[in-house]
């Protein structure tokens, strides 16, 4: 029993065990979420798990390949392809026991990209298309880069997509299409839109607008079309254009015939090709000109003797010409007018003659024969003239001649009673007019006529003569002329009856104008020269009408002259005989004529005409004797002959004995024998100087002696001695060699060498063998050549010397064999650039080559530098920019004046020059105008600078001034703009006229130690050309800055202060003595209290002063200027510039915003001030009430002059602005700064003090802050606008409507609208205040607020008008217009009793209305309370700002 008991307990043990040793459950996942693509997959995940798992939430197109298990698995995931176009997903949850773990699966769509219709057809007219797009993938829209005609107005992404595309006007005459691609970014799906648009429809006439002349013709029009088409001719048109042809489609010719233009108009047509189903057409303009036209609308015009203006119309179409006739001055021209219809008016002066007369203008075309002519006729002077007005006749009586010159009828009246006086006979005049006929003149002869005019009664007769000119005529006698080589003189006979020119032919000297004459029959001889030549020759010469084409030619033709020349005469030959060529000319047939009896010359040829060539043999002459014959060239017509003679010269002989002769270089003296059949000259050659003869023998065996000179040159010399033939070239020679003098000598002892490198070339002259040594050169001095002997030409090579350092070397030159040596320095510069060394004989000008110039920019001189080499430097080196004349010595050791003067518009471009250090003195203006010369050192043996010597060398920066330098000309560094640093080392200053006019405003001067007060007192060094000026050793960048540079301040005492900063110790080193500072000095920064006493100058008087502070030991300083005005009030200060007279007074404080202290001490701040007082009184009930008032003006002090706005902040002590844009109204202000400026004001009650501000501004606006306690404060700008709206407007609406009377806007905002209750409510509880009496929410005249005023004597207008408190509806107002409605100077009678009410409360007394209406004063005049005043909306001042309570101080 016991042992069943034990082994129960242990299995129930073991039992207990096994459960309570059971790990925890365990479950993980290896991903958590997993993405797939669109198509079908599967994906592996692990689990790891060491307990029982199920799987969940599986769907139709996910699954897995294991639902369940137990411990850790692997397990796919399968999904089925998504062929939708939206991404799907779904959640697997895996549970094992109390554990899970989850997996977001999620299947992307199906791309796609859909468009919505996949064609556009478009007519030719611009458009804006909206393409409508559905897609879910992120895609680019291609349009093909050749479609500019396509473009893109908006695109969006994602979902349903519209994009909108702009189409272009087809503007060509084919339709297009083009193809918008919609694409996947990151694969190939895509779609497409093809666009298709049509033609633009066109009929295009190639030249629309065409000319044609005035008689007609047929024209050609080319169009083109794709519509089919008619064309359309005006009817008015159709009179002259027909057409001739009509063709269809693509391109066409059209030809319309246009009529000849009878008309004097020009005239327009059109042809319209019009498309027959549309109004497409294009029109062709067919201009036509006029048929030319230049009538006057009279031919003639008749005026009496008096004269007048004769006017005349003339239509043209043409520009015209009107030709007076010659001789007529007593018709001219008044007045031209142009086109079309004119009138022209010619003024007839007074005919005082006895005759009729006429004359012809001519009115005629510029360009063609076309013309009109008006004749104008005057009447004679009507005259009745007596000869004689007295006769006196013998006592016997007689007849007498009485001539009478008459044009008019008369009678002869003899007095009555005469009878012995009786009348024989009358007579009188007419006139007549008669036209003849007078045929074309077809001679050369000008022809006349007489007609007769002859009384048929008597003998009284008067002619009229008829000139005809000839036809014009130019005719020759003779067309030829021909003369024999002798010349001669040509004499042509010529017609003419014109002027003509007679043109020779040129090139032709050989005949010449003897004689011309002129008119009728001319005889013209012409000089012609003898012909030397053996050709025949002719010429024309041309007689031409001098103005026309009219012309006659004469041809002169001369014949050659004969001719039978031998070139040569004779011919001389030697003994040797030979063959002789023989040239012959000739031009007629000849013989050759060989003398008989002479065999030695004979003919080898015969040659014939023109130029011949002969040739001659002729045998040798062995004899010593000279032979000669002729040759005879004759004509066979005539004696013309030619004769050659040939001479053959007998055999010669010159024999010398010795033809070499030798001598040392001593000289001495030789003979030479010779034997000659020939008479001869002895010739030394040339160069043989050296040799001379002694004596010359003649005739068969000759002795001549020479003498020699001593040679004393280098080389060897050979002289020769001819002994030659006279009259040959036999001749023969003696050599005569001499020994040179043994030397070793160079042409050169030196050569200076540029930094390139280069040849040294020089003659070497000796005549030893010599050794050619070089010393300190090697590697840089190489010989080219080595030659010995004689005078001989060297060349050594020199390297570029790439040192920074000269080079010296030496060329040595040692004989081998004897004594002697030479030798040659070279020296190499190291300087970049031209280098020449000048010795004393040369220039600058003989050592730069002309081709480097134009050039050459940097040169070196070394040697001898001369005045006139300036000159060279100056004008013949354009573009030089650096000069190094440092190792050279100028004459007089002077830069001569004007050295390097440049005018503008001239450049010179010299940058850099250096002195050498000897140089004494620069004269004037040596370097004026080089504007790019960047510096200059000054030696230090300098002693003089002339007057402008660097004037205008604007891009100096510094100088140094030597100290041996004891005069400096006037303007020396003038207009050097950044020369920003002088050095002086003068210790002794001397005054200086303007040297340093215009250089760099901010420029330094530095001078020794201990001498700054001497420069600063010394004329022409102090301030005014140096900003700062500091001694050696001290910090020229020391400085002393004040925190501001100007002080102003008011009349009584008072003080300031300046902030000093500074890294050095300085002191005030000058100040006023009404100016007193707390320190006068320090070691580096500090505050400096200043102290002003008041200024006690009468009137308005301004005092100001400057307080210099000065860097120890440097002129570096800063000045703080002050100015001190006469006025006694200080910011805050307060003037009480009204004291009350009733009650116990209310404050009333005016301060002005944004006013500086120079328009405060000018009396401006005053001014306004003033104003708005008057303002603020000058308007009931505060005119009657006025002495209740204490009036008080507190001065602000602003830092800048204005008003801020939304744009611009001025920084003023109130800080007033206008707190809206453009007209806006509204403002603000500091609160406490007005507060605080109003308590300045002794004993003040805020709670019953009106603080009234006016801004420095003009611009309308205002508003008012208002607080329930009481305070006030008004915002009032000087508005310059006008009345109502001006500054008297703004201060009695803000101020005195709401500022101390407490009133409420009237005006209405908004018309339709009724008061919302919370406005309503918000008004209600300040009038319980005390605030707002104007208006009312009642019509109800029993209840309203001023019923008691309704049916009052005076008071009819008071009632109640809707509209007021900005709202048209529910709220009214007691009269119909007031100053808070419209700012009109008028308070209505309500709001005058509140106000009142407010002044009895304030000043301590009792308000009663009786009292009240017998003072009150009732502005009813329509100025004054401005009736007829319509309210501007736009001017409504802004709503005032309402605060309950007390205000929140700072």
């Amino acid at each position: 029993m016991k042992t069943t008991i034990k082994r129960l307990t242990l299995l129930t043990v073991a039992i207990i065990s096994l459960v309570c040793c059971k790990p925890d459950p365990r479950l993980s996942v290896s991903i958590s979420t997993l993405t797939v693509p669109d198509v079908q997959s599967e994906t592996m995940f692990s689990i790891a798990s060491n307990t029982e798992w199920t799987i969940a939430g599986t769907t139709d197109w996910c699954t897995v390949t294991q639902n369940s298990g137990d411990g850790s698995a692997s397990v796919g995931i399968r999904v089925s392809a998504n062929t939708t176009k939206l991404e799907r997903s779904t959640t697997l949850t895996i549970v094992g026991g109390p554990l899970s773990s989850t997996i977001v699966v999620t299947q992307k769509q199906d791309d796609a990209l859909i468009l919505a219709k996949s064609t556009e057809n478009l007519d030719y007219t611009a458009h804006t298309i909206a393409v409508t797009l559905r897609s879910n993938i992120t895609y680019d829209v291609i349009i093909p880069s050749d479609v500019n005609w396509i473009t893109e107005v908006k695109s969006k992404t994602f979902d349903t997509y519209t994009h909108n595309f702009l189409i272009a006007a087809n503007k060509d005459y084919d339709p297009r299409s083009a193809v918008i691609i919609f694409k996947d970014k990151n694969s190939f799906v895509s779609d497409t839109l093809t666009i298709n648009q049509a033609k633009l429809n066109g009929i295009i006439i190639s030249n629309p607008d065409v000319s044609v002349g005035t008689a007609g013709d047929n024209i050609t029009v080319e169009l083109r079309a794709n519509v089919e088409y008619e064309m359309i001719i005006p009817t008015a048109t159709a009179e002259w254009i027909t057409p001739m042809t009509t063709k269809g489609l693509q391109t066409y010719n059209h030809t319309l015939t246009v009529a000849k233009n009878e008309t004097y108009d020009d005239r327009t047509g059109y042809v319209i090709f019009k498309d027959k189903q549309t109004t497409l057409a294009d029109t062709l303009v067919v201009h036509q000109t006029a048929k030319k036209g230049l009538i006057l609308g009279a031919k003639t015009a008749s005026l009496g003797s008096e004269g007048g203006v004769v006017s005349v119309e003339l239509r043209s179409n043409v520009p015209y010409d009107i030709i007076m006739e010659q001789g007529a001055s007593w018709v001219t021209k008044v007045d031209s007018k142009a086109l079309t219809l004119y009138k022209h008016d010619f003024a007839v002066s007074v005919n005082n003659t006895y005759d009729q007369r006429s004359m012809s203008i001519i009115f005629k075309d510029k360009n063609s024969a076309l013309a009109d002519t008006l004749v104008i006729s005057q009447a004679q002077k009507d005259g009745l003239i007596l000869t004689d007005n007295r006769v006196d006749i013998e006592a016997a009586g007689g007849i007498i001649d009485v001539e009478l010159k008459s044009n008019v009828s008369y009678d002869i009246i003899l007095p009555a009673g005469i009878s012995w006086l009786t009348q024989l006979n009358t007579k009188g005049l007419t006139t007549y007019n008669y036209q003849f006929n007078v045929a074309a003149n077809t001679t050369y002869d000008q022809r006349s006529s007489q007609i007769i005019f002859k009384d048929k009664q008597t003998t009284l007769a008067d002619t009229l003569v008829v000139h005809q000119t000839a036809k014009k005529g130019l005719i020759l006698g003779a067309k030829t002329a021909n003369m024999g080589s002798d010349g001669g003189v040509v004499s042509v006979e010529l017609r003419s009856n014109v002027s003509y020119d007679i043109i020779m032919e040129q090139g032709v000297s050989w005949v010449t104008k003897v004689d011309s004459k002129a008119l009728t029959l001319y005889k013209h001889d012409f000089a012609v020269s003898v012909n030397n030549t053996y050709d025949q020759r002719s010429m024309s010469i041309i007689f031409k009408d001098k103005n026309s084409a009219l012309a006659d030619t004469l041809v002169i033709s001369q014949a050659q002259k004969d001719g039978l020349i031998l070139t040569d005469n004779r011919v001389d030959i030697e003994a040797a005989g030979g063959i002789i060529d023989v040239e012959l000319k000739s031009n007629v047939s000849y013989d050759i004529i060989l003398p008989a009896g002479i065999s030695w010359l004979t003919q080898l040829n015969t040659k014939g005409l023109t130029t011949y060539n002969y040739q001659f043999n002729v045998a040798a002459n062995t004899t010593y004797d000279q032979r000669s014959s002729q040759i005879i060239f004759k004509d066979k017509n005539s004696t013309l002959a030619d004769t050659l003679t040939v001479n053959q010269a007998q055999y010669r002989a010159i024999v010398l004995s010795n033809k070499n002769q030798t001598m040392n270089n001593e000289g001495g003296t030789f003979s030479v024998q010779l034997s000659s059949s020939v008479s001869y000259e002895t010739i030394i050659a040339e160069g043989s100087s050296w040799i001379s003869e002694i004596t010359t023998k003649s005739l068969n065996n000759y002795t001549h002696e020479f003498s020699v000179s001593a040679n004393n040159s280098l080389e060897e010399r050979i002289g020769k001695i001819v002994f030659k033939d006279k009259g040959s070239s036999l001749a023969d020679t003696v050599t005569v060699t001499q020994a040179k003098t043994g030397v070793l000598l160079s042409s050169e002892d030196k050569f200076y060498v540029p930094k390139a490198g280069g040849t040294c070339n020089f003659t070497l002259f000796t005549n030893v063998e010599f050794d050619v040594s070089i010393i300190n050169g090697t590697g840089w001095i190489t010989q080219l050549a080595t030659k010995s002997f004689n005078s001989k030409q060297y060349s050594f090579v020199i390297t570029p010397n790439t040192t920074t350092s000269d080079r010296l070397g030496k060329i040595i030159f040692t004989a081998k064999n004897a004594s002697g040596a030479d030798t040659i320095d070279i020296k190499q510069s190291a300087y970049d650039g031209g280098f020449i060394h000048i010795n004393q004989s040369q220039t600058a000008g003989s050592l730069v080559p002309e081709t480097d110039r134009a050039t050459l920019k940097k040169l070196k001189i070394e040697g001898f530098v001369k005045a006139a080499d300036f000159i060279f430097f100056r004008d013949s080196l354009p573009v030089l920019e650096e000069l190094d004349l440092s190792e050279a010595t100028i004459e007089d050791n002077n830069i001569p004046g004007e050295a390097f003067k440049t005018i503008s518009p001239a450049v010179r471009t010299l940058k850099s020059f250096i002195m050498p250090s000897s140089v004494e003195s620069i004269g004037a203006e040596a370097f004026y105008g080089c504007t790019n010369l960047e510096g200059i050192d000054l030696p230090v043996a300098l002693t003089s600078i002339g007057q402008y010597a660097f004037s205008g060398c604007s891009k100096i920066t510094g100088i140094t001034i030597p100290a041996g330098v004891n005069a400096i000309g006037g303007y020396a560094f003038s207009n050097c703009p950044l020369l920003d640093y002088v050095k002086s080392m003068l210790t002794n200053p001397f005054e200086i006229n303007n040297v340093f006019l215009d250089i760099n405003d901010n420029a330094d001067l530095e001078v020794p130690k201990g001498k700054l007060s001497l420069y600063e007192s010394t004329t022409g060094w102090g301030y005014t050309f140096f900003k700062r000026m500091f001694e050696t050793g001290t910090d020229p960048d020391a400085s002393v800055v004040l925190s501001t540079t100007s002080i102003k301040t008011i009349g009584k005492a008072s003080t300031g202060s300046v902030t000093v900063t500074s890294t050095s110790p300085w002191t005030v080193y000058s100040r006023p003595d009404w100016i007193s500072t707390s320190v006068n000095g320090a070691a580096g920064n500090e505050t400096v209290n200043l102290e002003f006493a008041a200024n006690t100058s009468e009137g308005s008087s301004v005092r100001t002063g400057k307080i210099i502070f000065k860097v120890t030991g440097s002129g570096n300083k800063d000045t703080l200027e002050v100015t001190q005005y006469t006025n006694k009030y200080a910011d805050k200060d307060y003037e009480t510039r009204q004291t009350h007279t009733l009650g116990n007074g209310i404050d009333v404080v005016f301060v002005a915003d944004g006013f500086v202290l120079d328009e405060i001490v000018s009396g401006e701040y005053d001014q306004v001030m003033d104003q708005a007082i008057t303002h603020f009184f000058d308007i009931e009930p505060y005119t009657t009430y006025r002495n209740y008032f204490d009036v008080h003006v507190v001065y602000a002090y602003s830092q800048e002059s204005g008003c801020s706005n939304l744009l611009t902040t001025k920084n003023t002590a109130l800080g007033v602005k206008y707190t809206g844009a453009g007209s806006s109204t509204s403002m603000s202000a500091d609160n406490d700064a007005c507060f605080d400026y109003a308590e300045s004001v002794t004993g003040v009650n805020l709670r019953e003090t009106l603080i009234a501000v006016v801004p420095n501004s003009t611009r309308y606006g205002g508003t008012c802050w208002m607080w329930s306690s009481g305070e006030a404060i008004a915002l009032c700008p000087m508005s310059s606008s006008s009345y109502p709206y001006d500054f008297r407007g703004v201060v009695q609406h803000e101020a005195g409507g709401h500022g101390f009377g407490g009133l409420a806007d009237e005006y209405v905002n908004y018309d339709t609208e009724t008061i919302p209750a919370d406005e309503k409510l918000s008004a209600q509880t300040w009038q319980a205040l005390g605030f707002f009496g104007n208006i009312d929410f009642t019509n109800d005249l029993a209840t309203v607020r001023w019923k008691h005023f309704v049916g009052l004597t005076g008071y009819s207008y008071v009632g109640a008008y809707e509209g007021a408190y900005y709202y048209g509806h529910g709220v009214w107002r007691p009269e119909s217009t007031s100053c808070m409605i419209s700012n009109i100077r008028y308070y209505n009678a309500p709001s005058r009793e509140q106000i009142v009410k407010r002044i009895m409360s304030r000043s301590g007394g009792t308000y009663s209305f009786s009292d009240f209406q017998s003072k009150d004063v009732m502005q009813l005049a329509p100025p004054t309370k401005g009736g007829m005043i319509t309210f501007d909306k736009s001017k409504a001042l802004a709503k005032p700002v309402l605060v309950n309570g007390s205000p929140k101080r700072k």
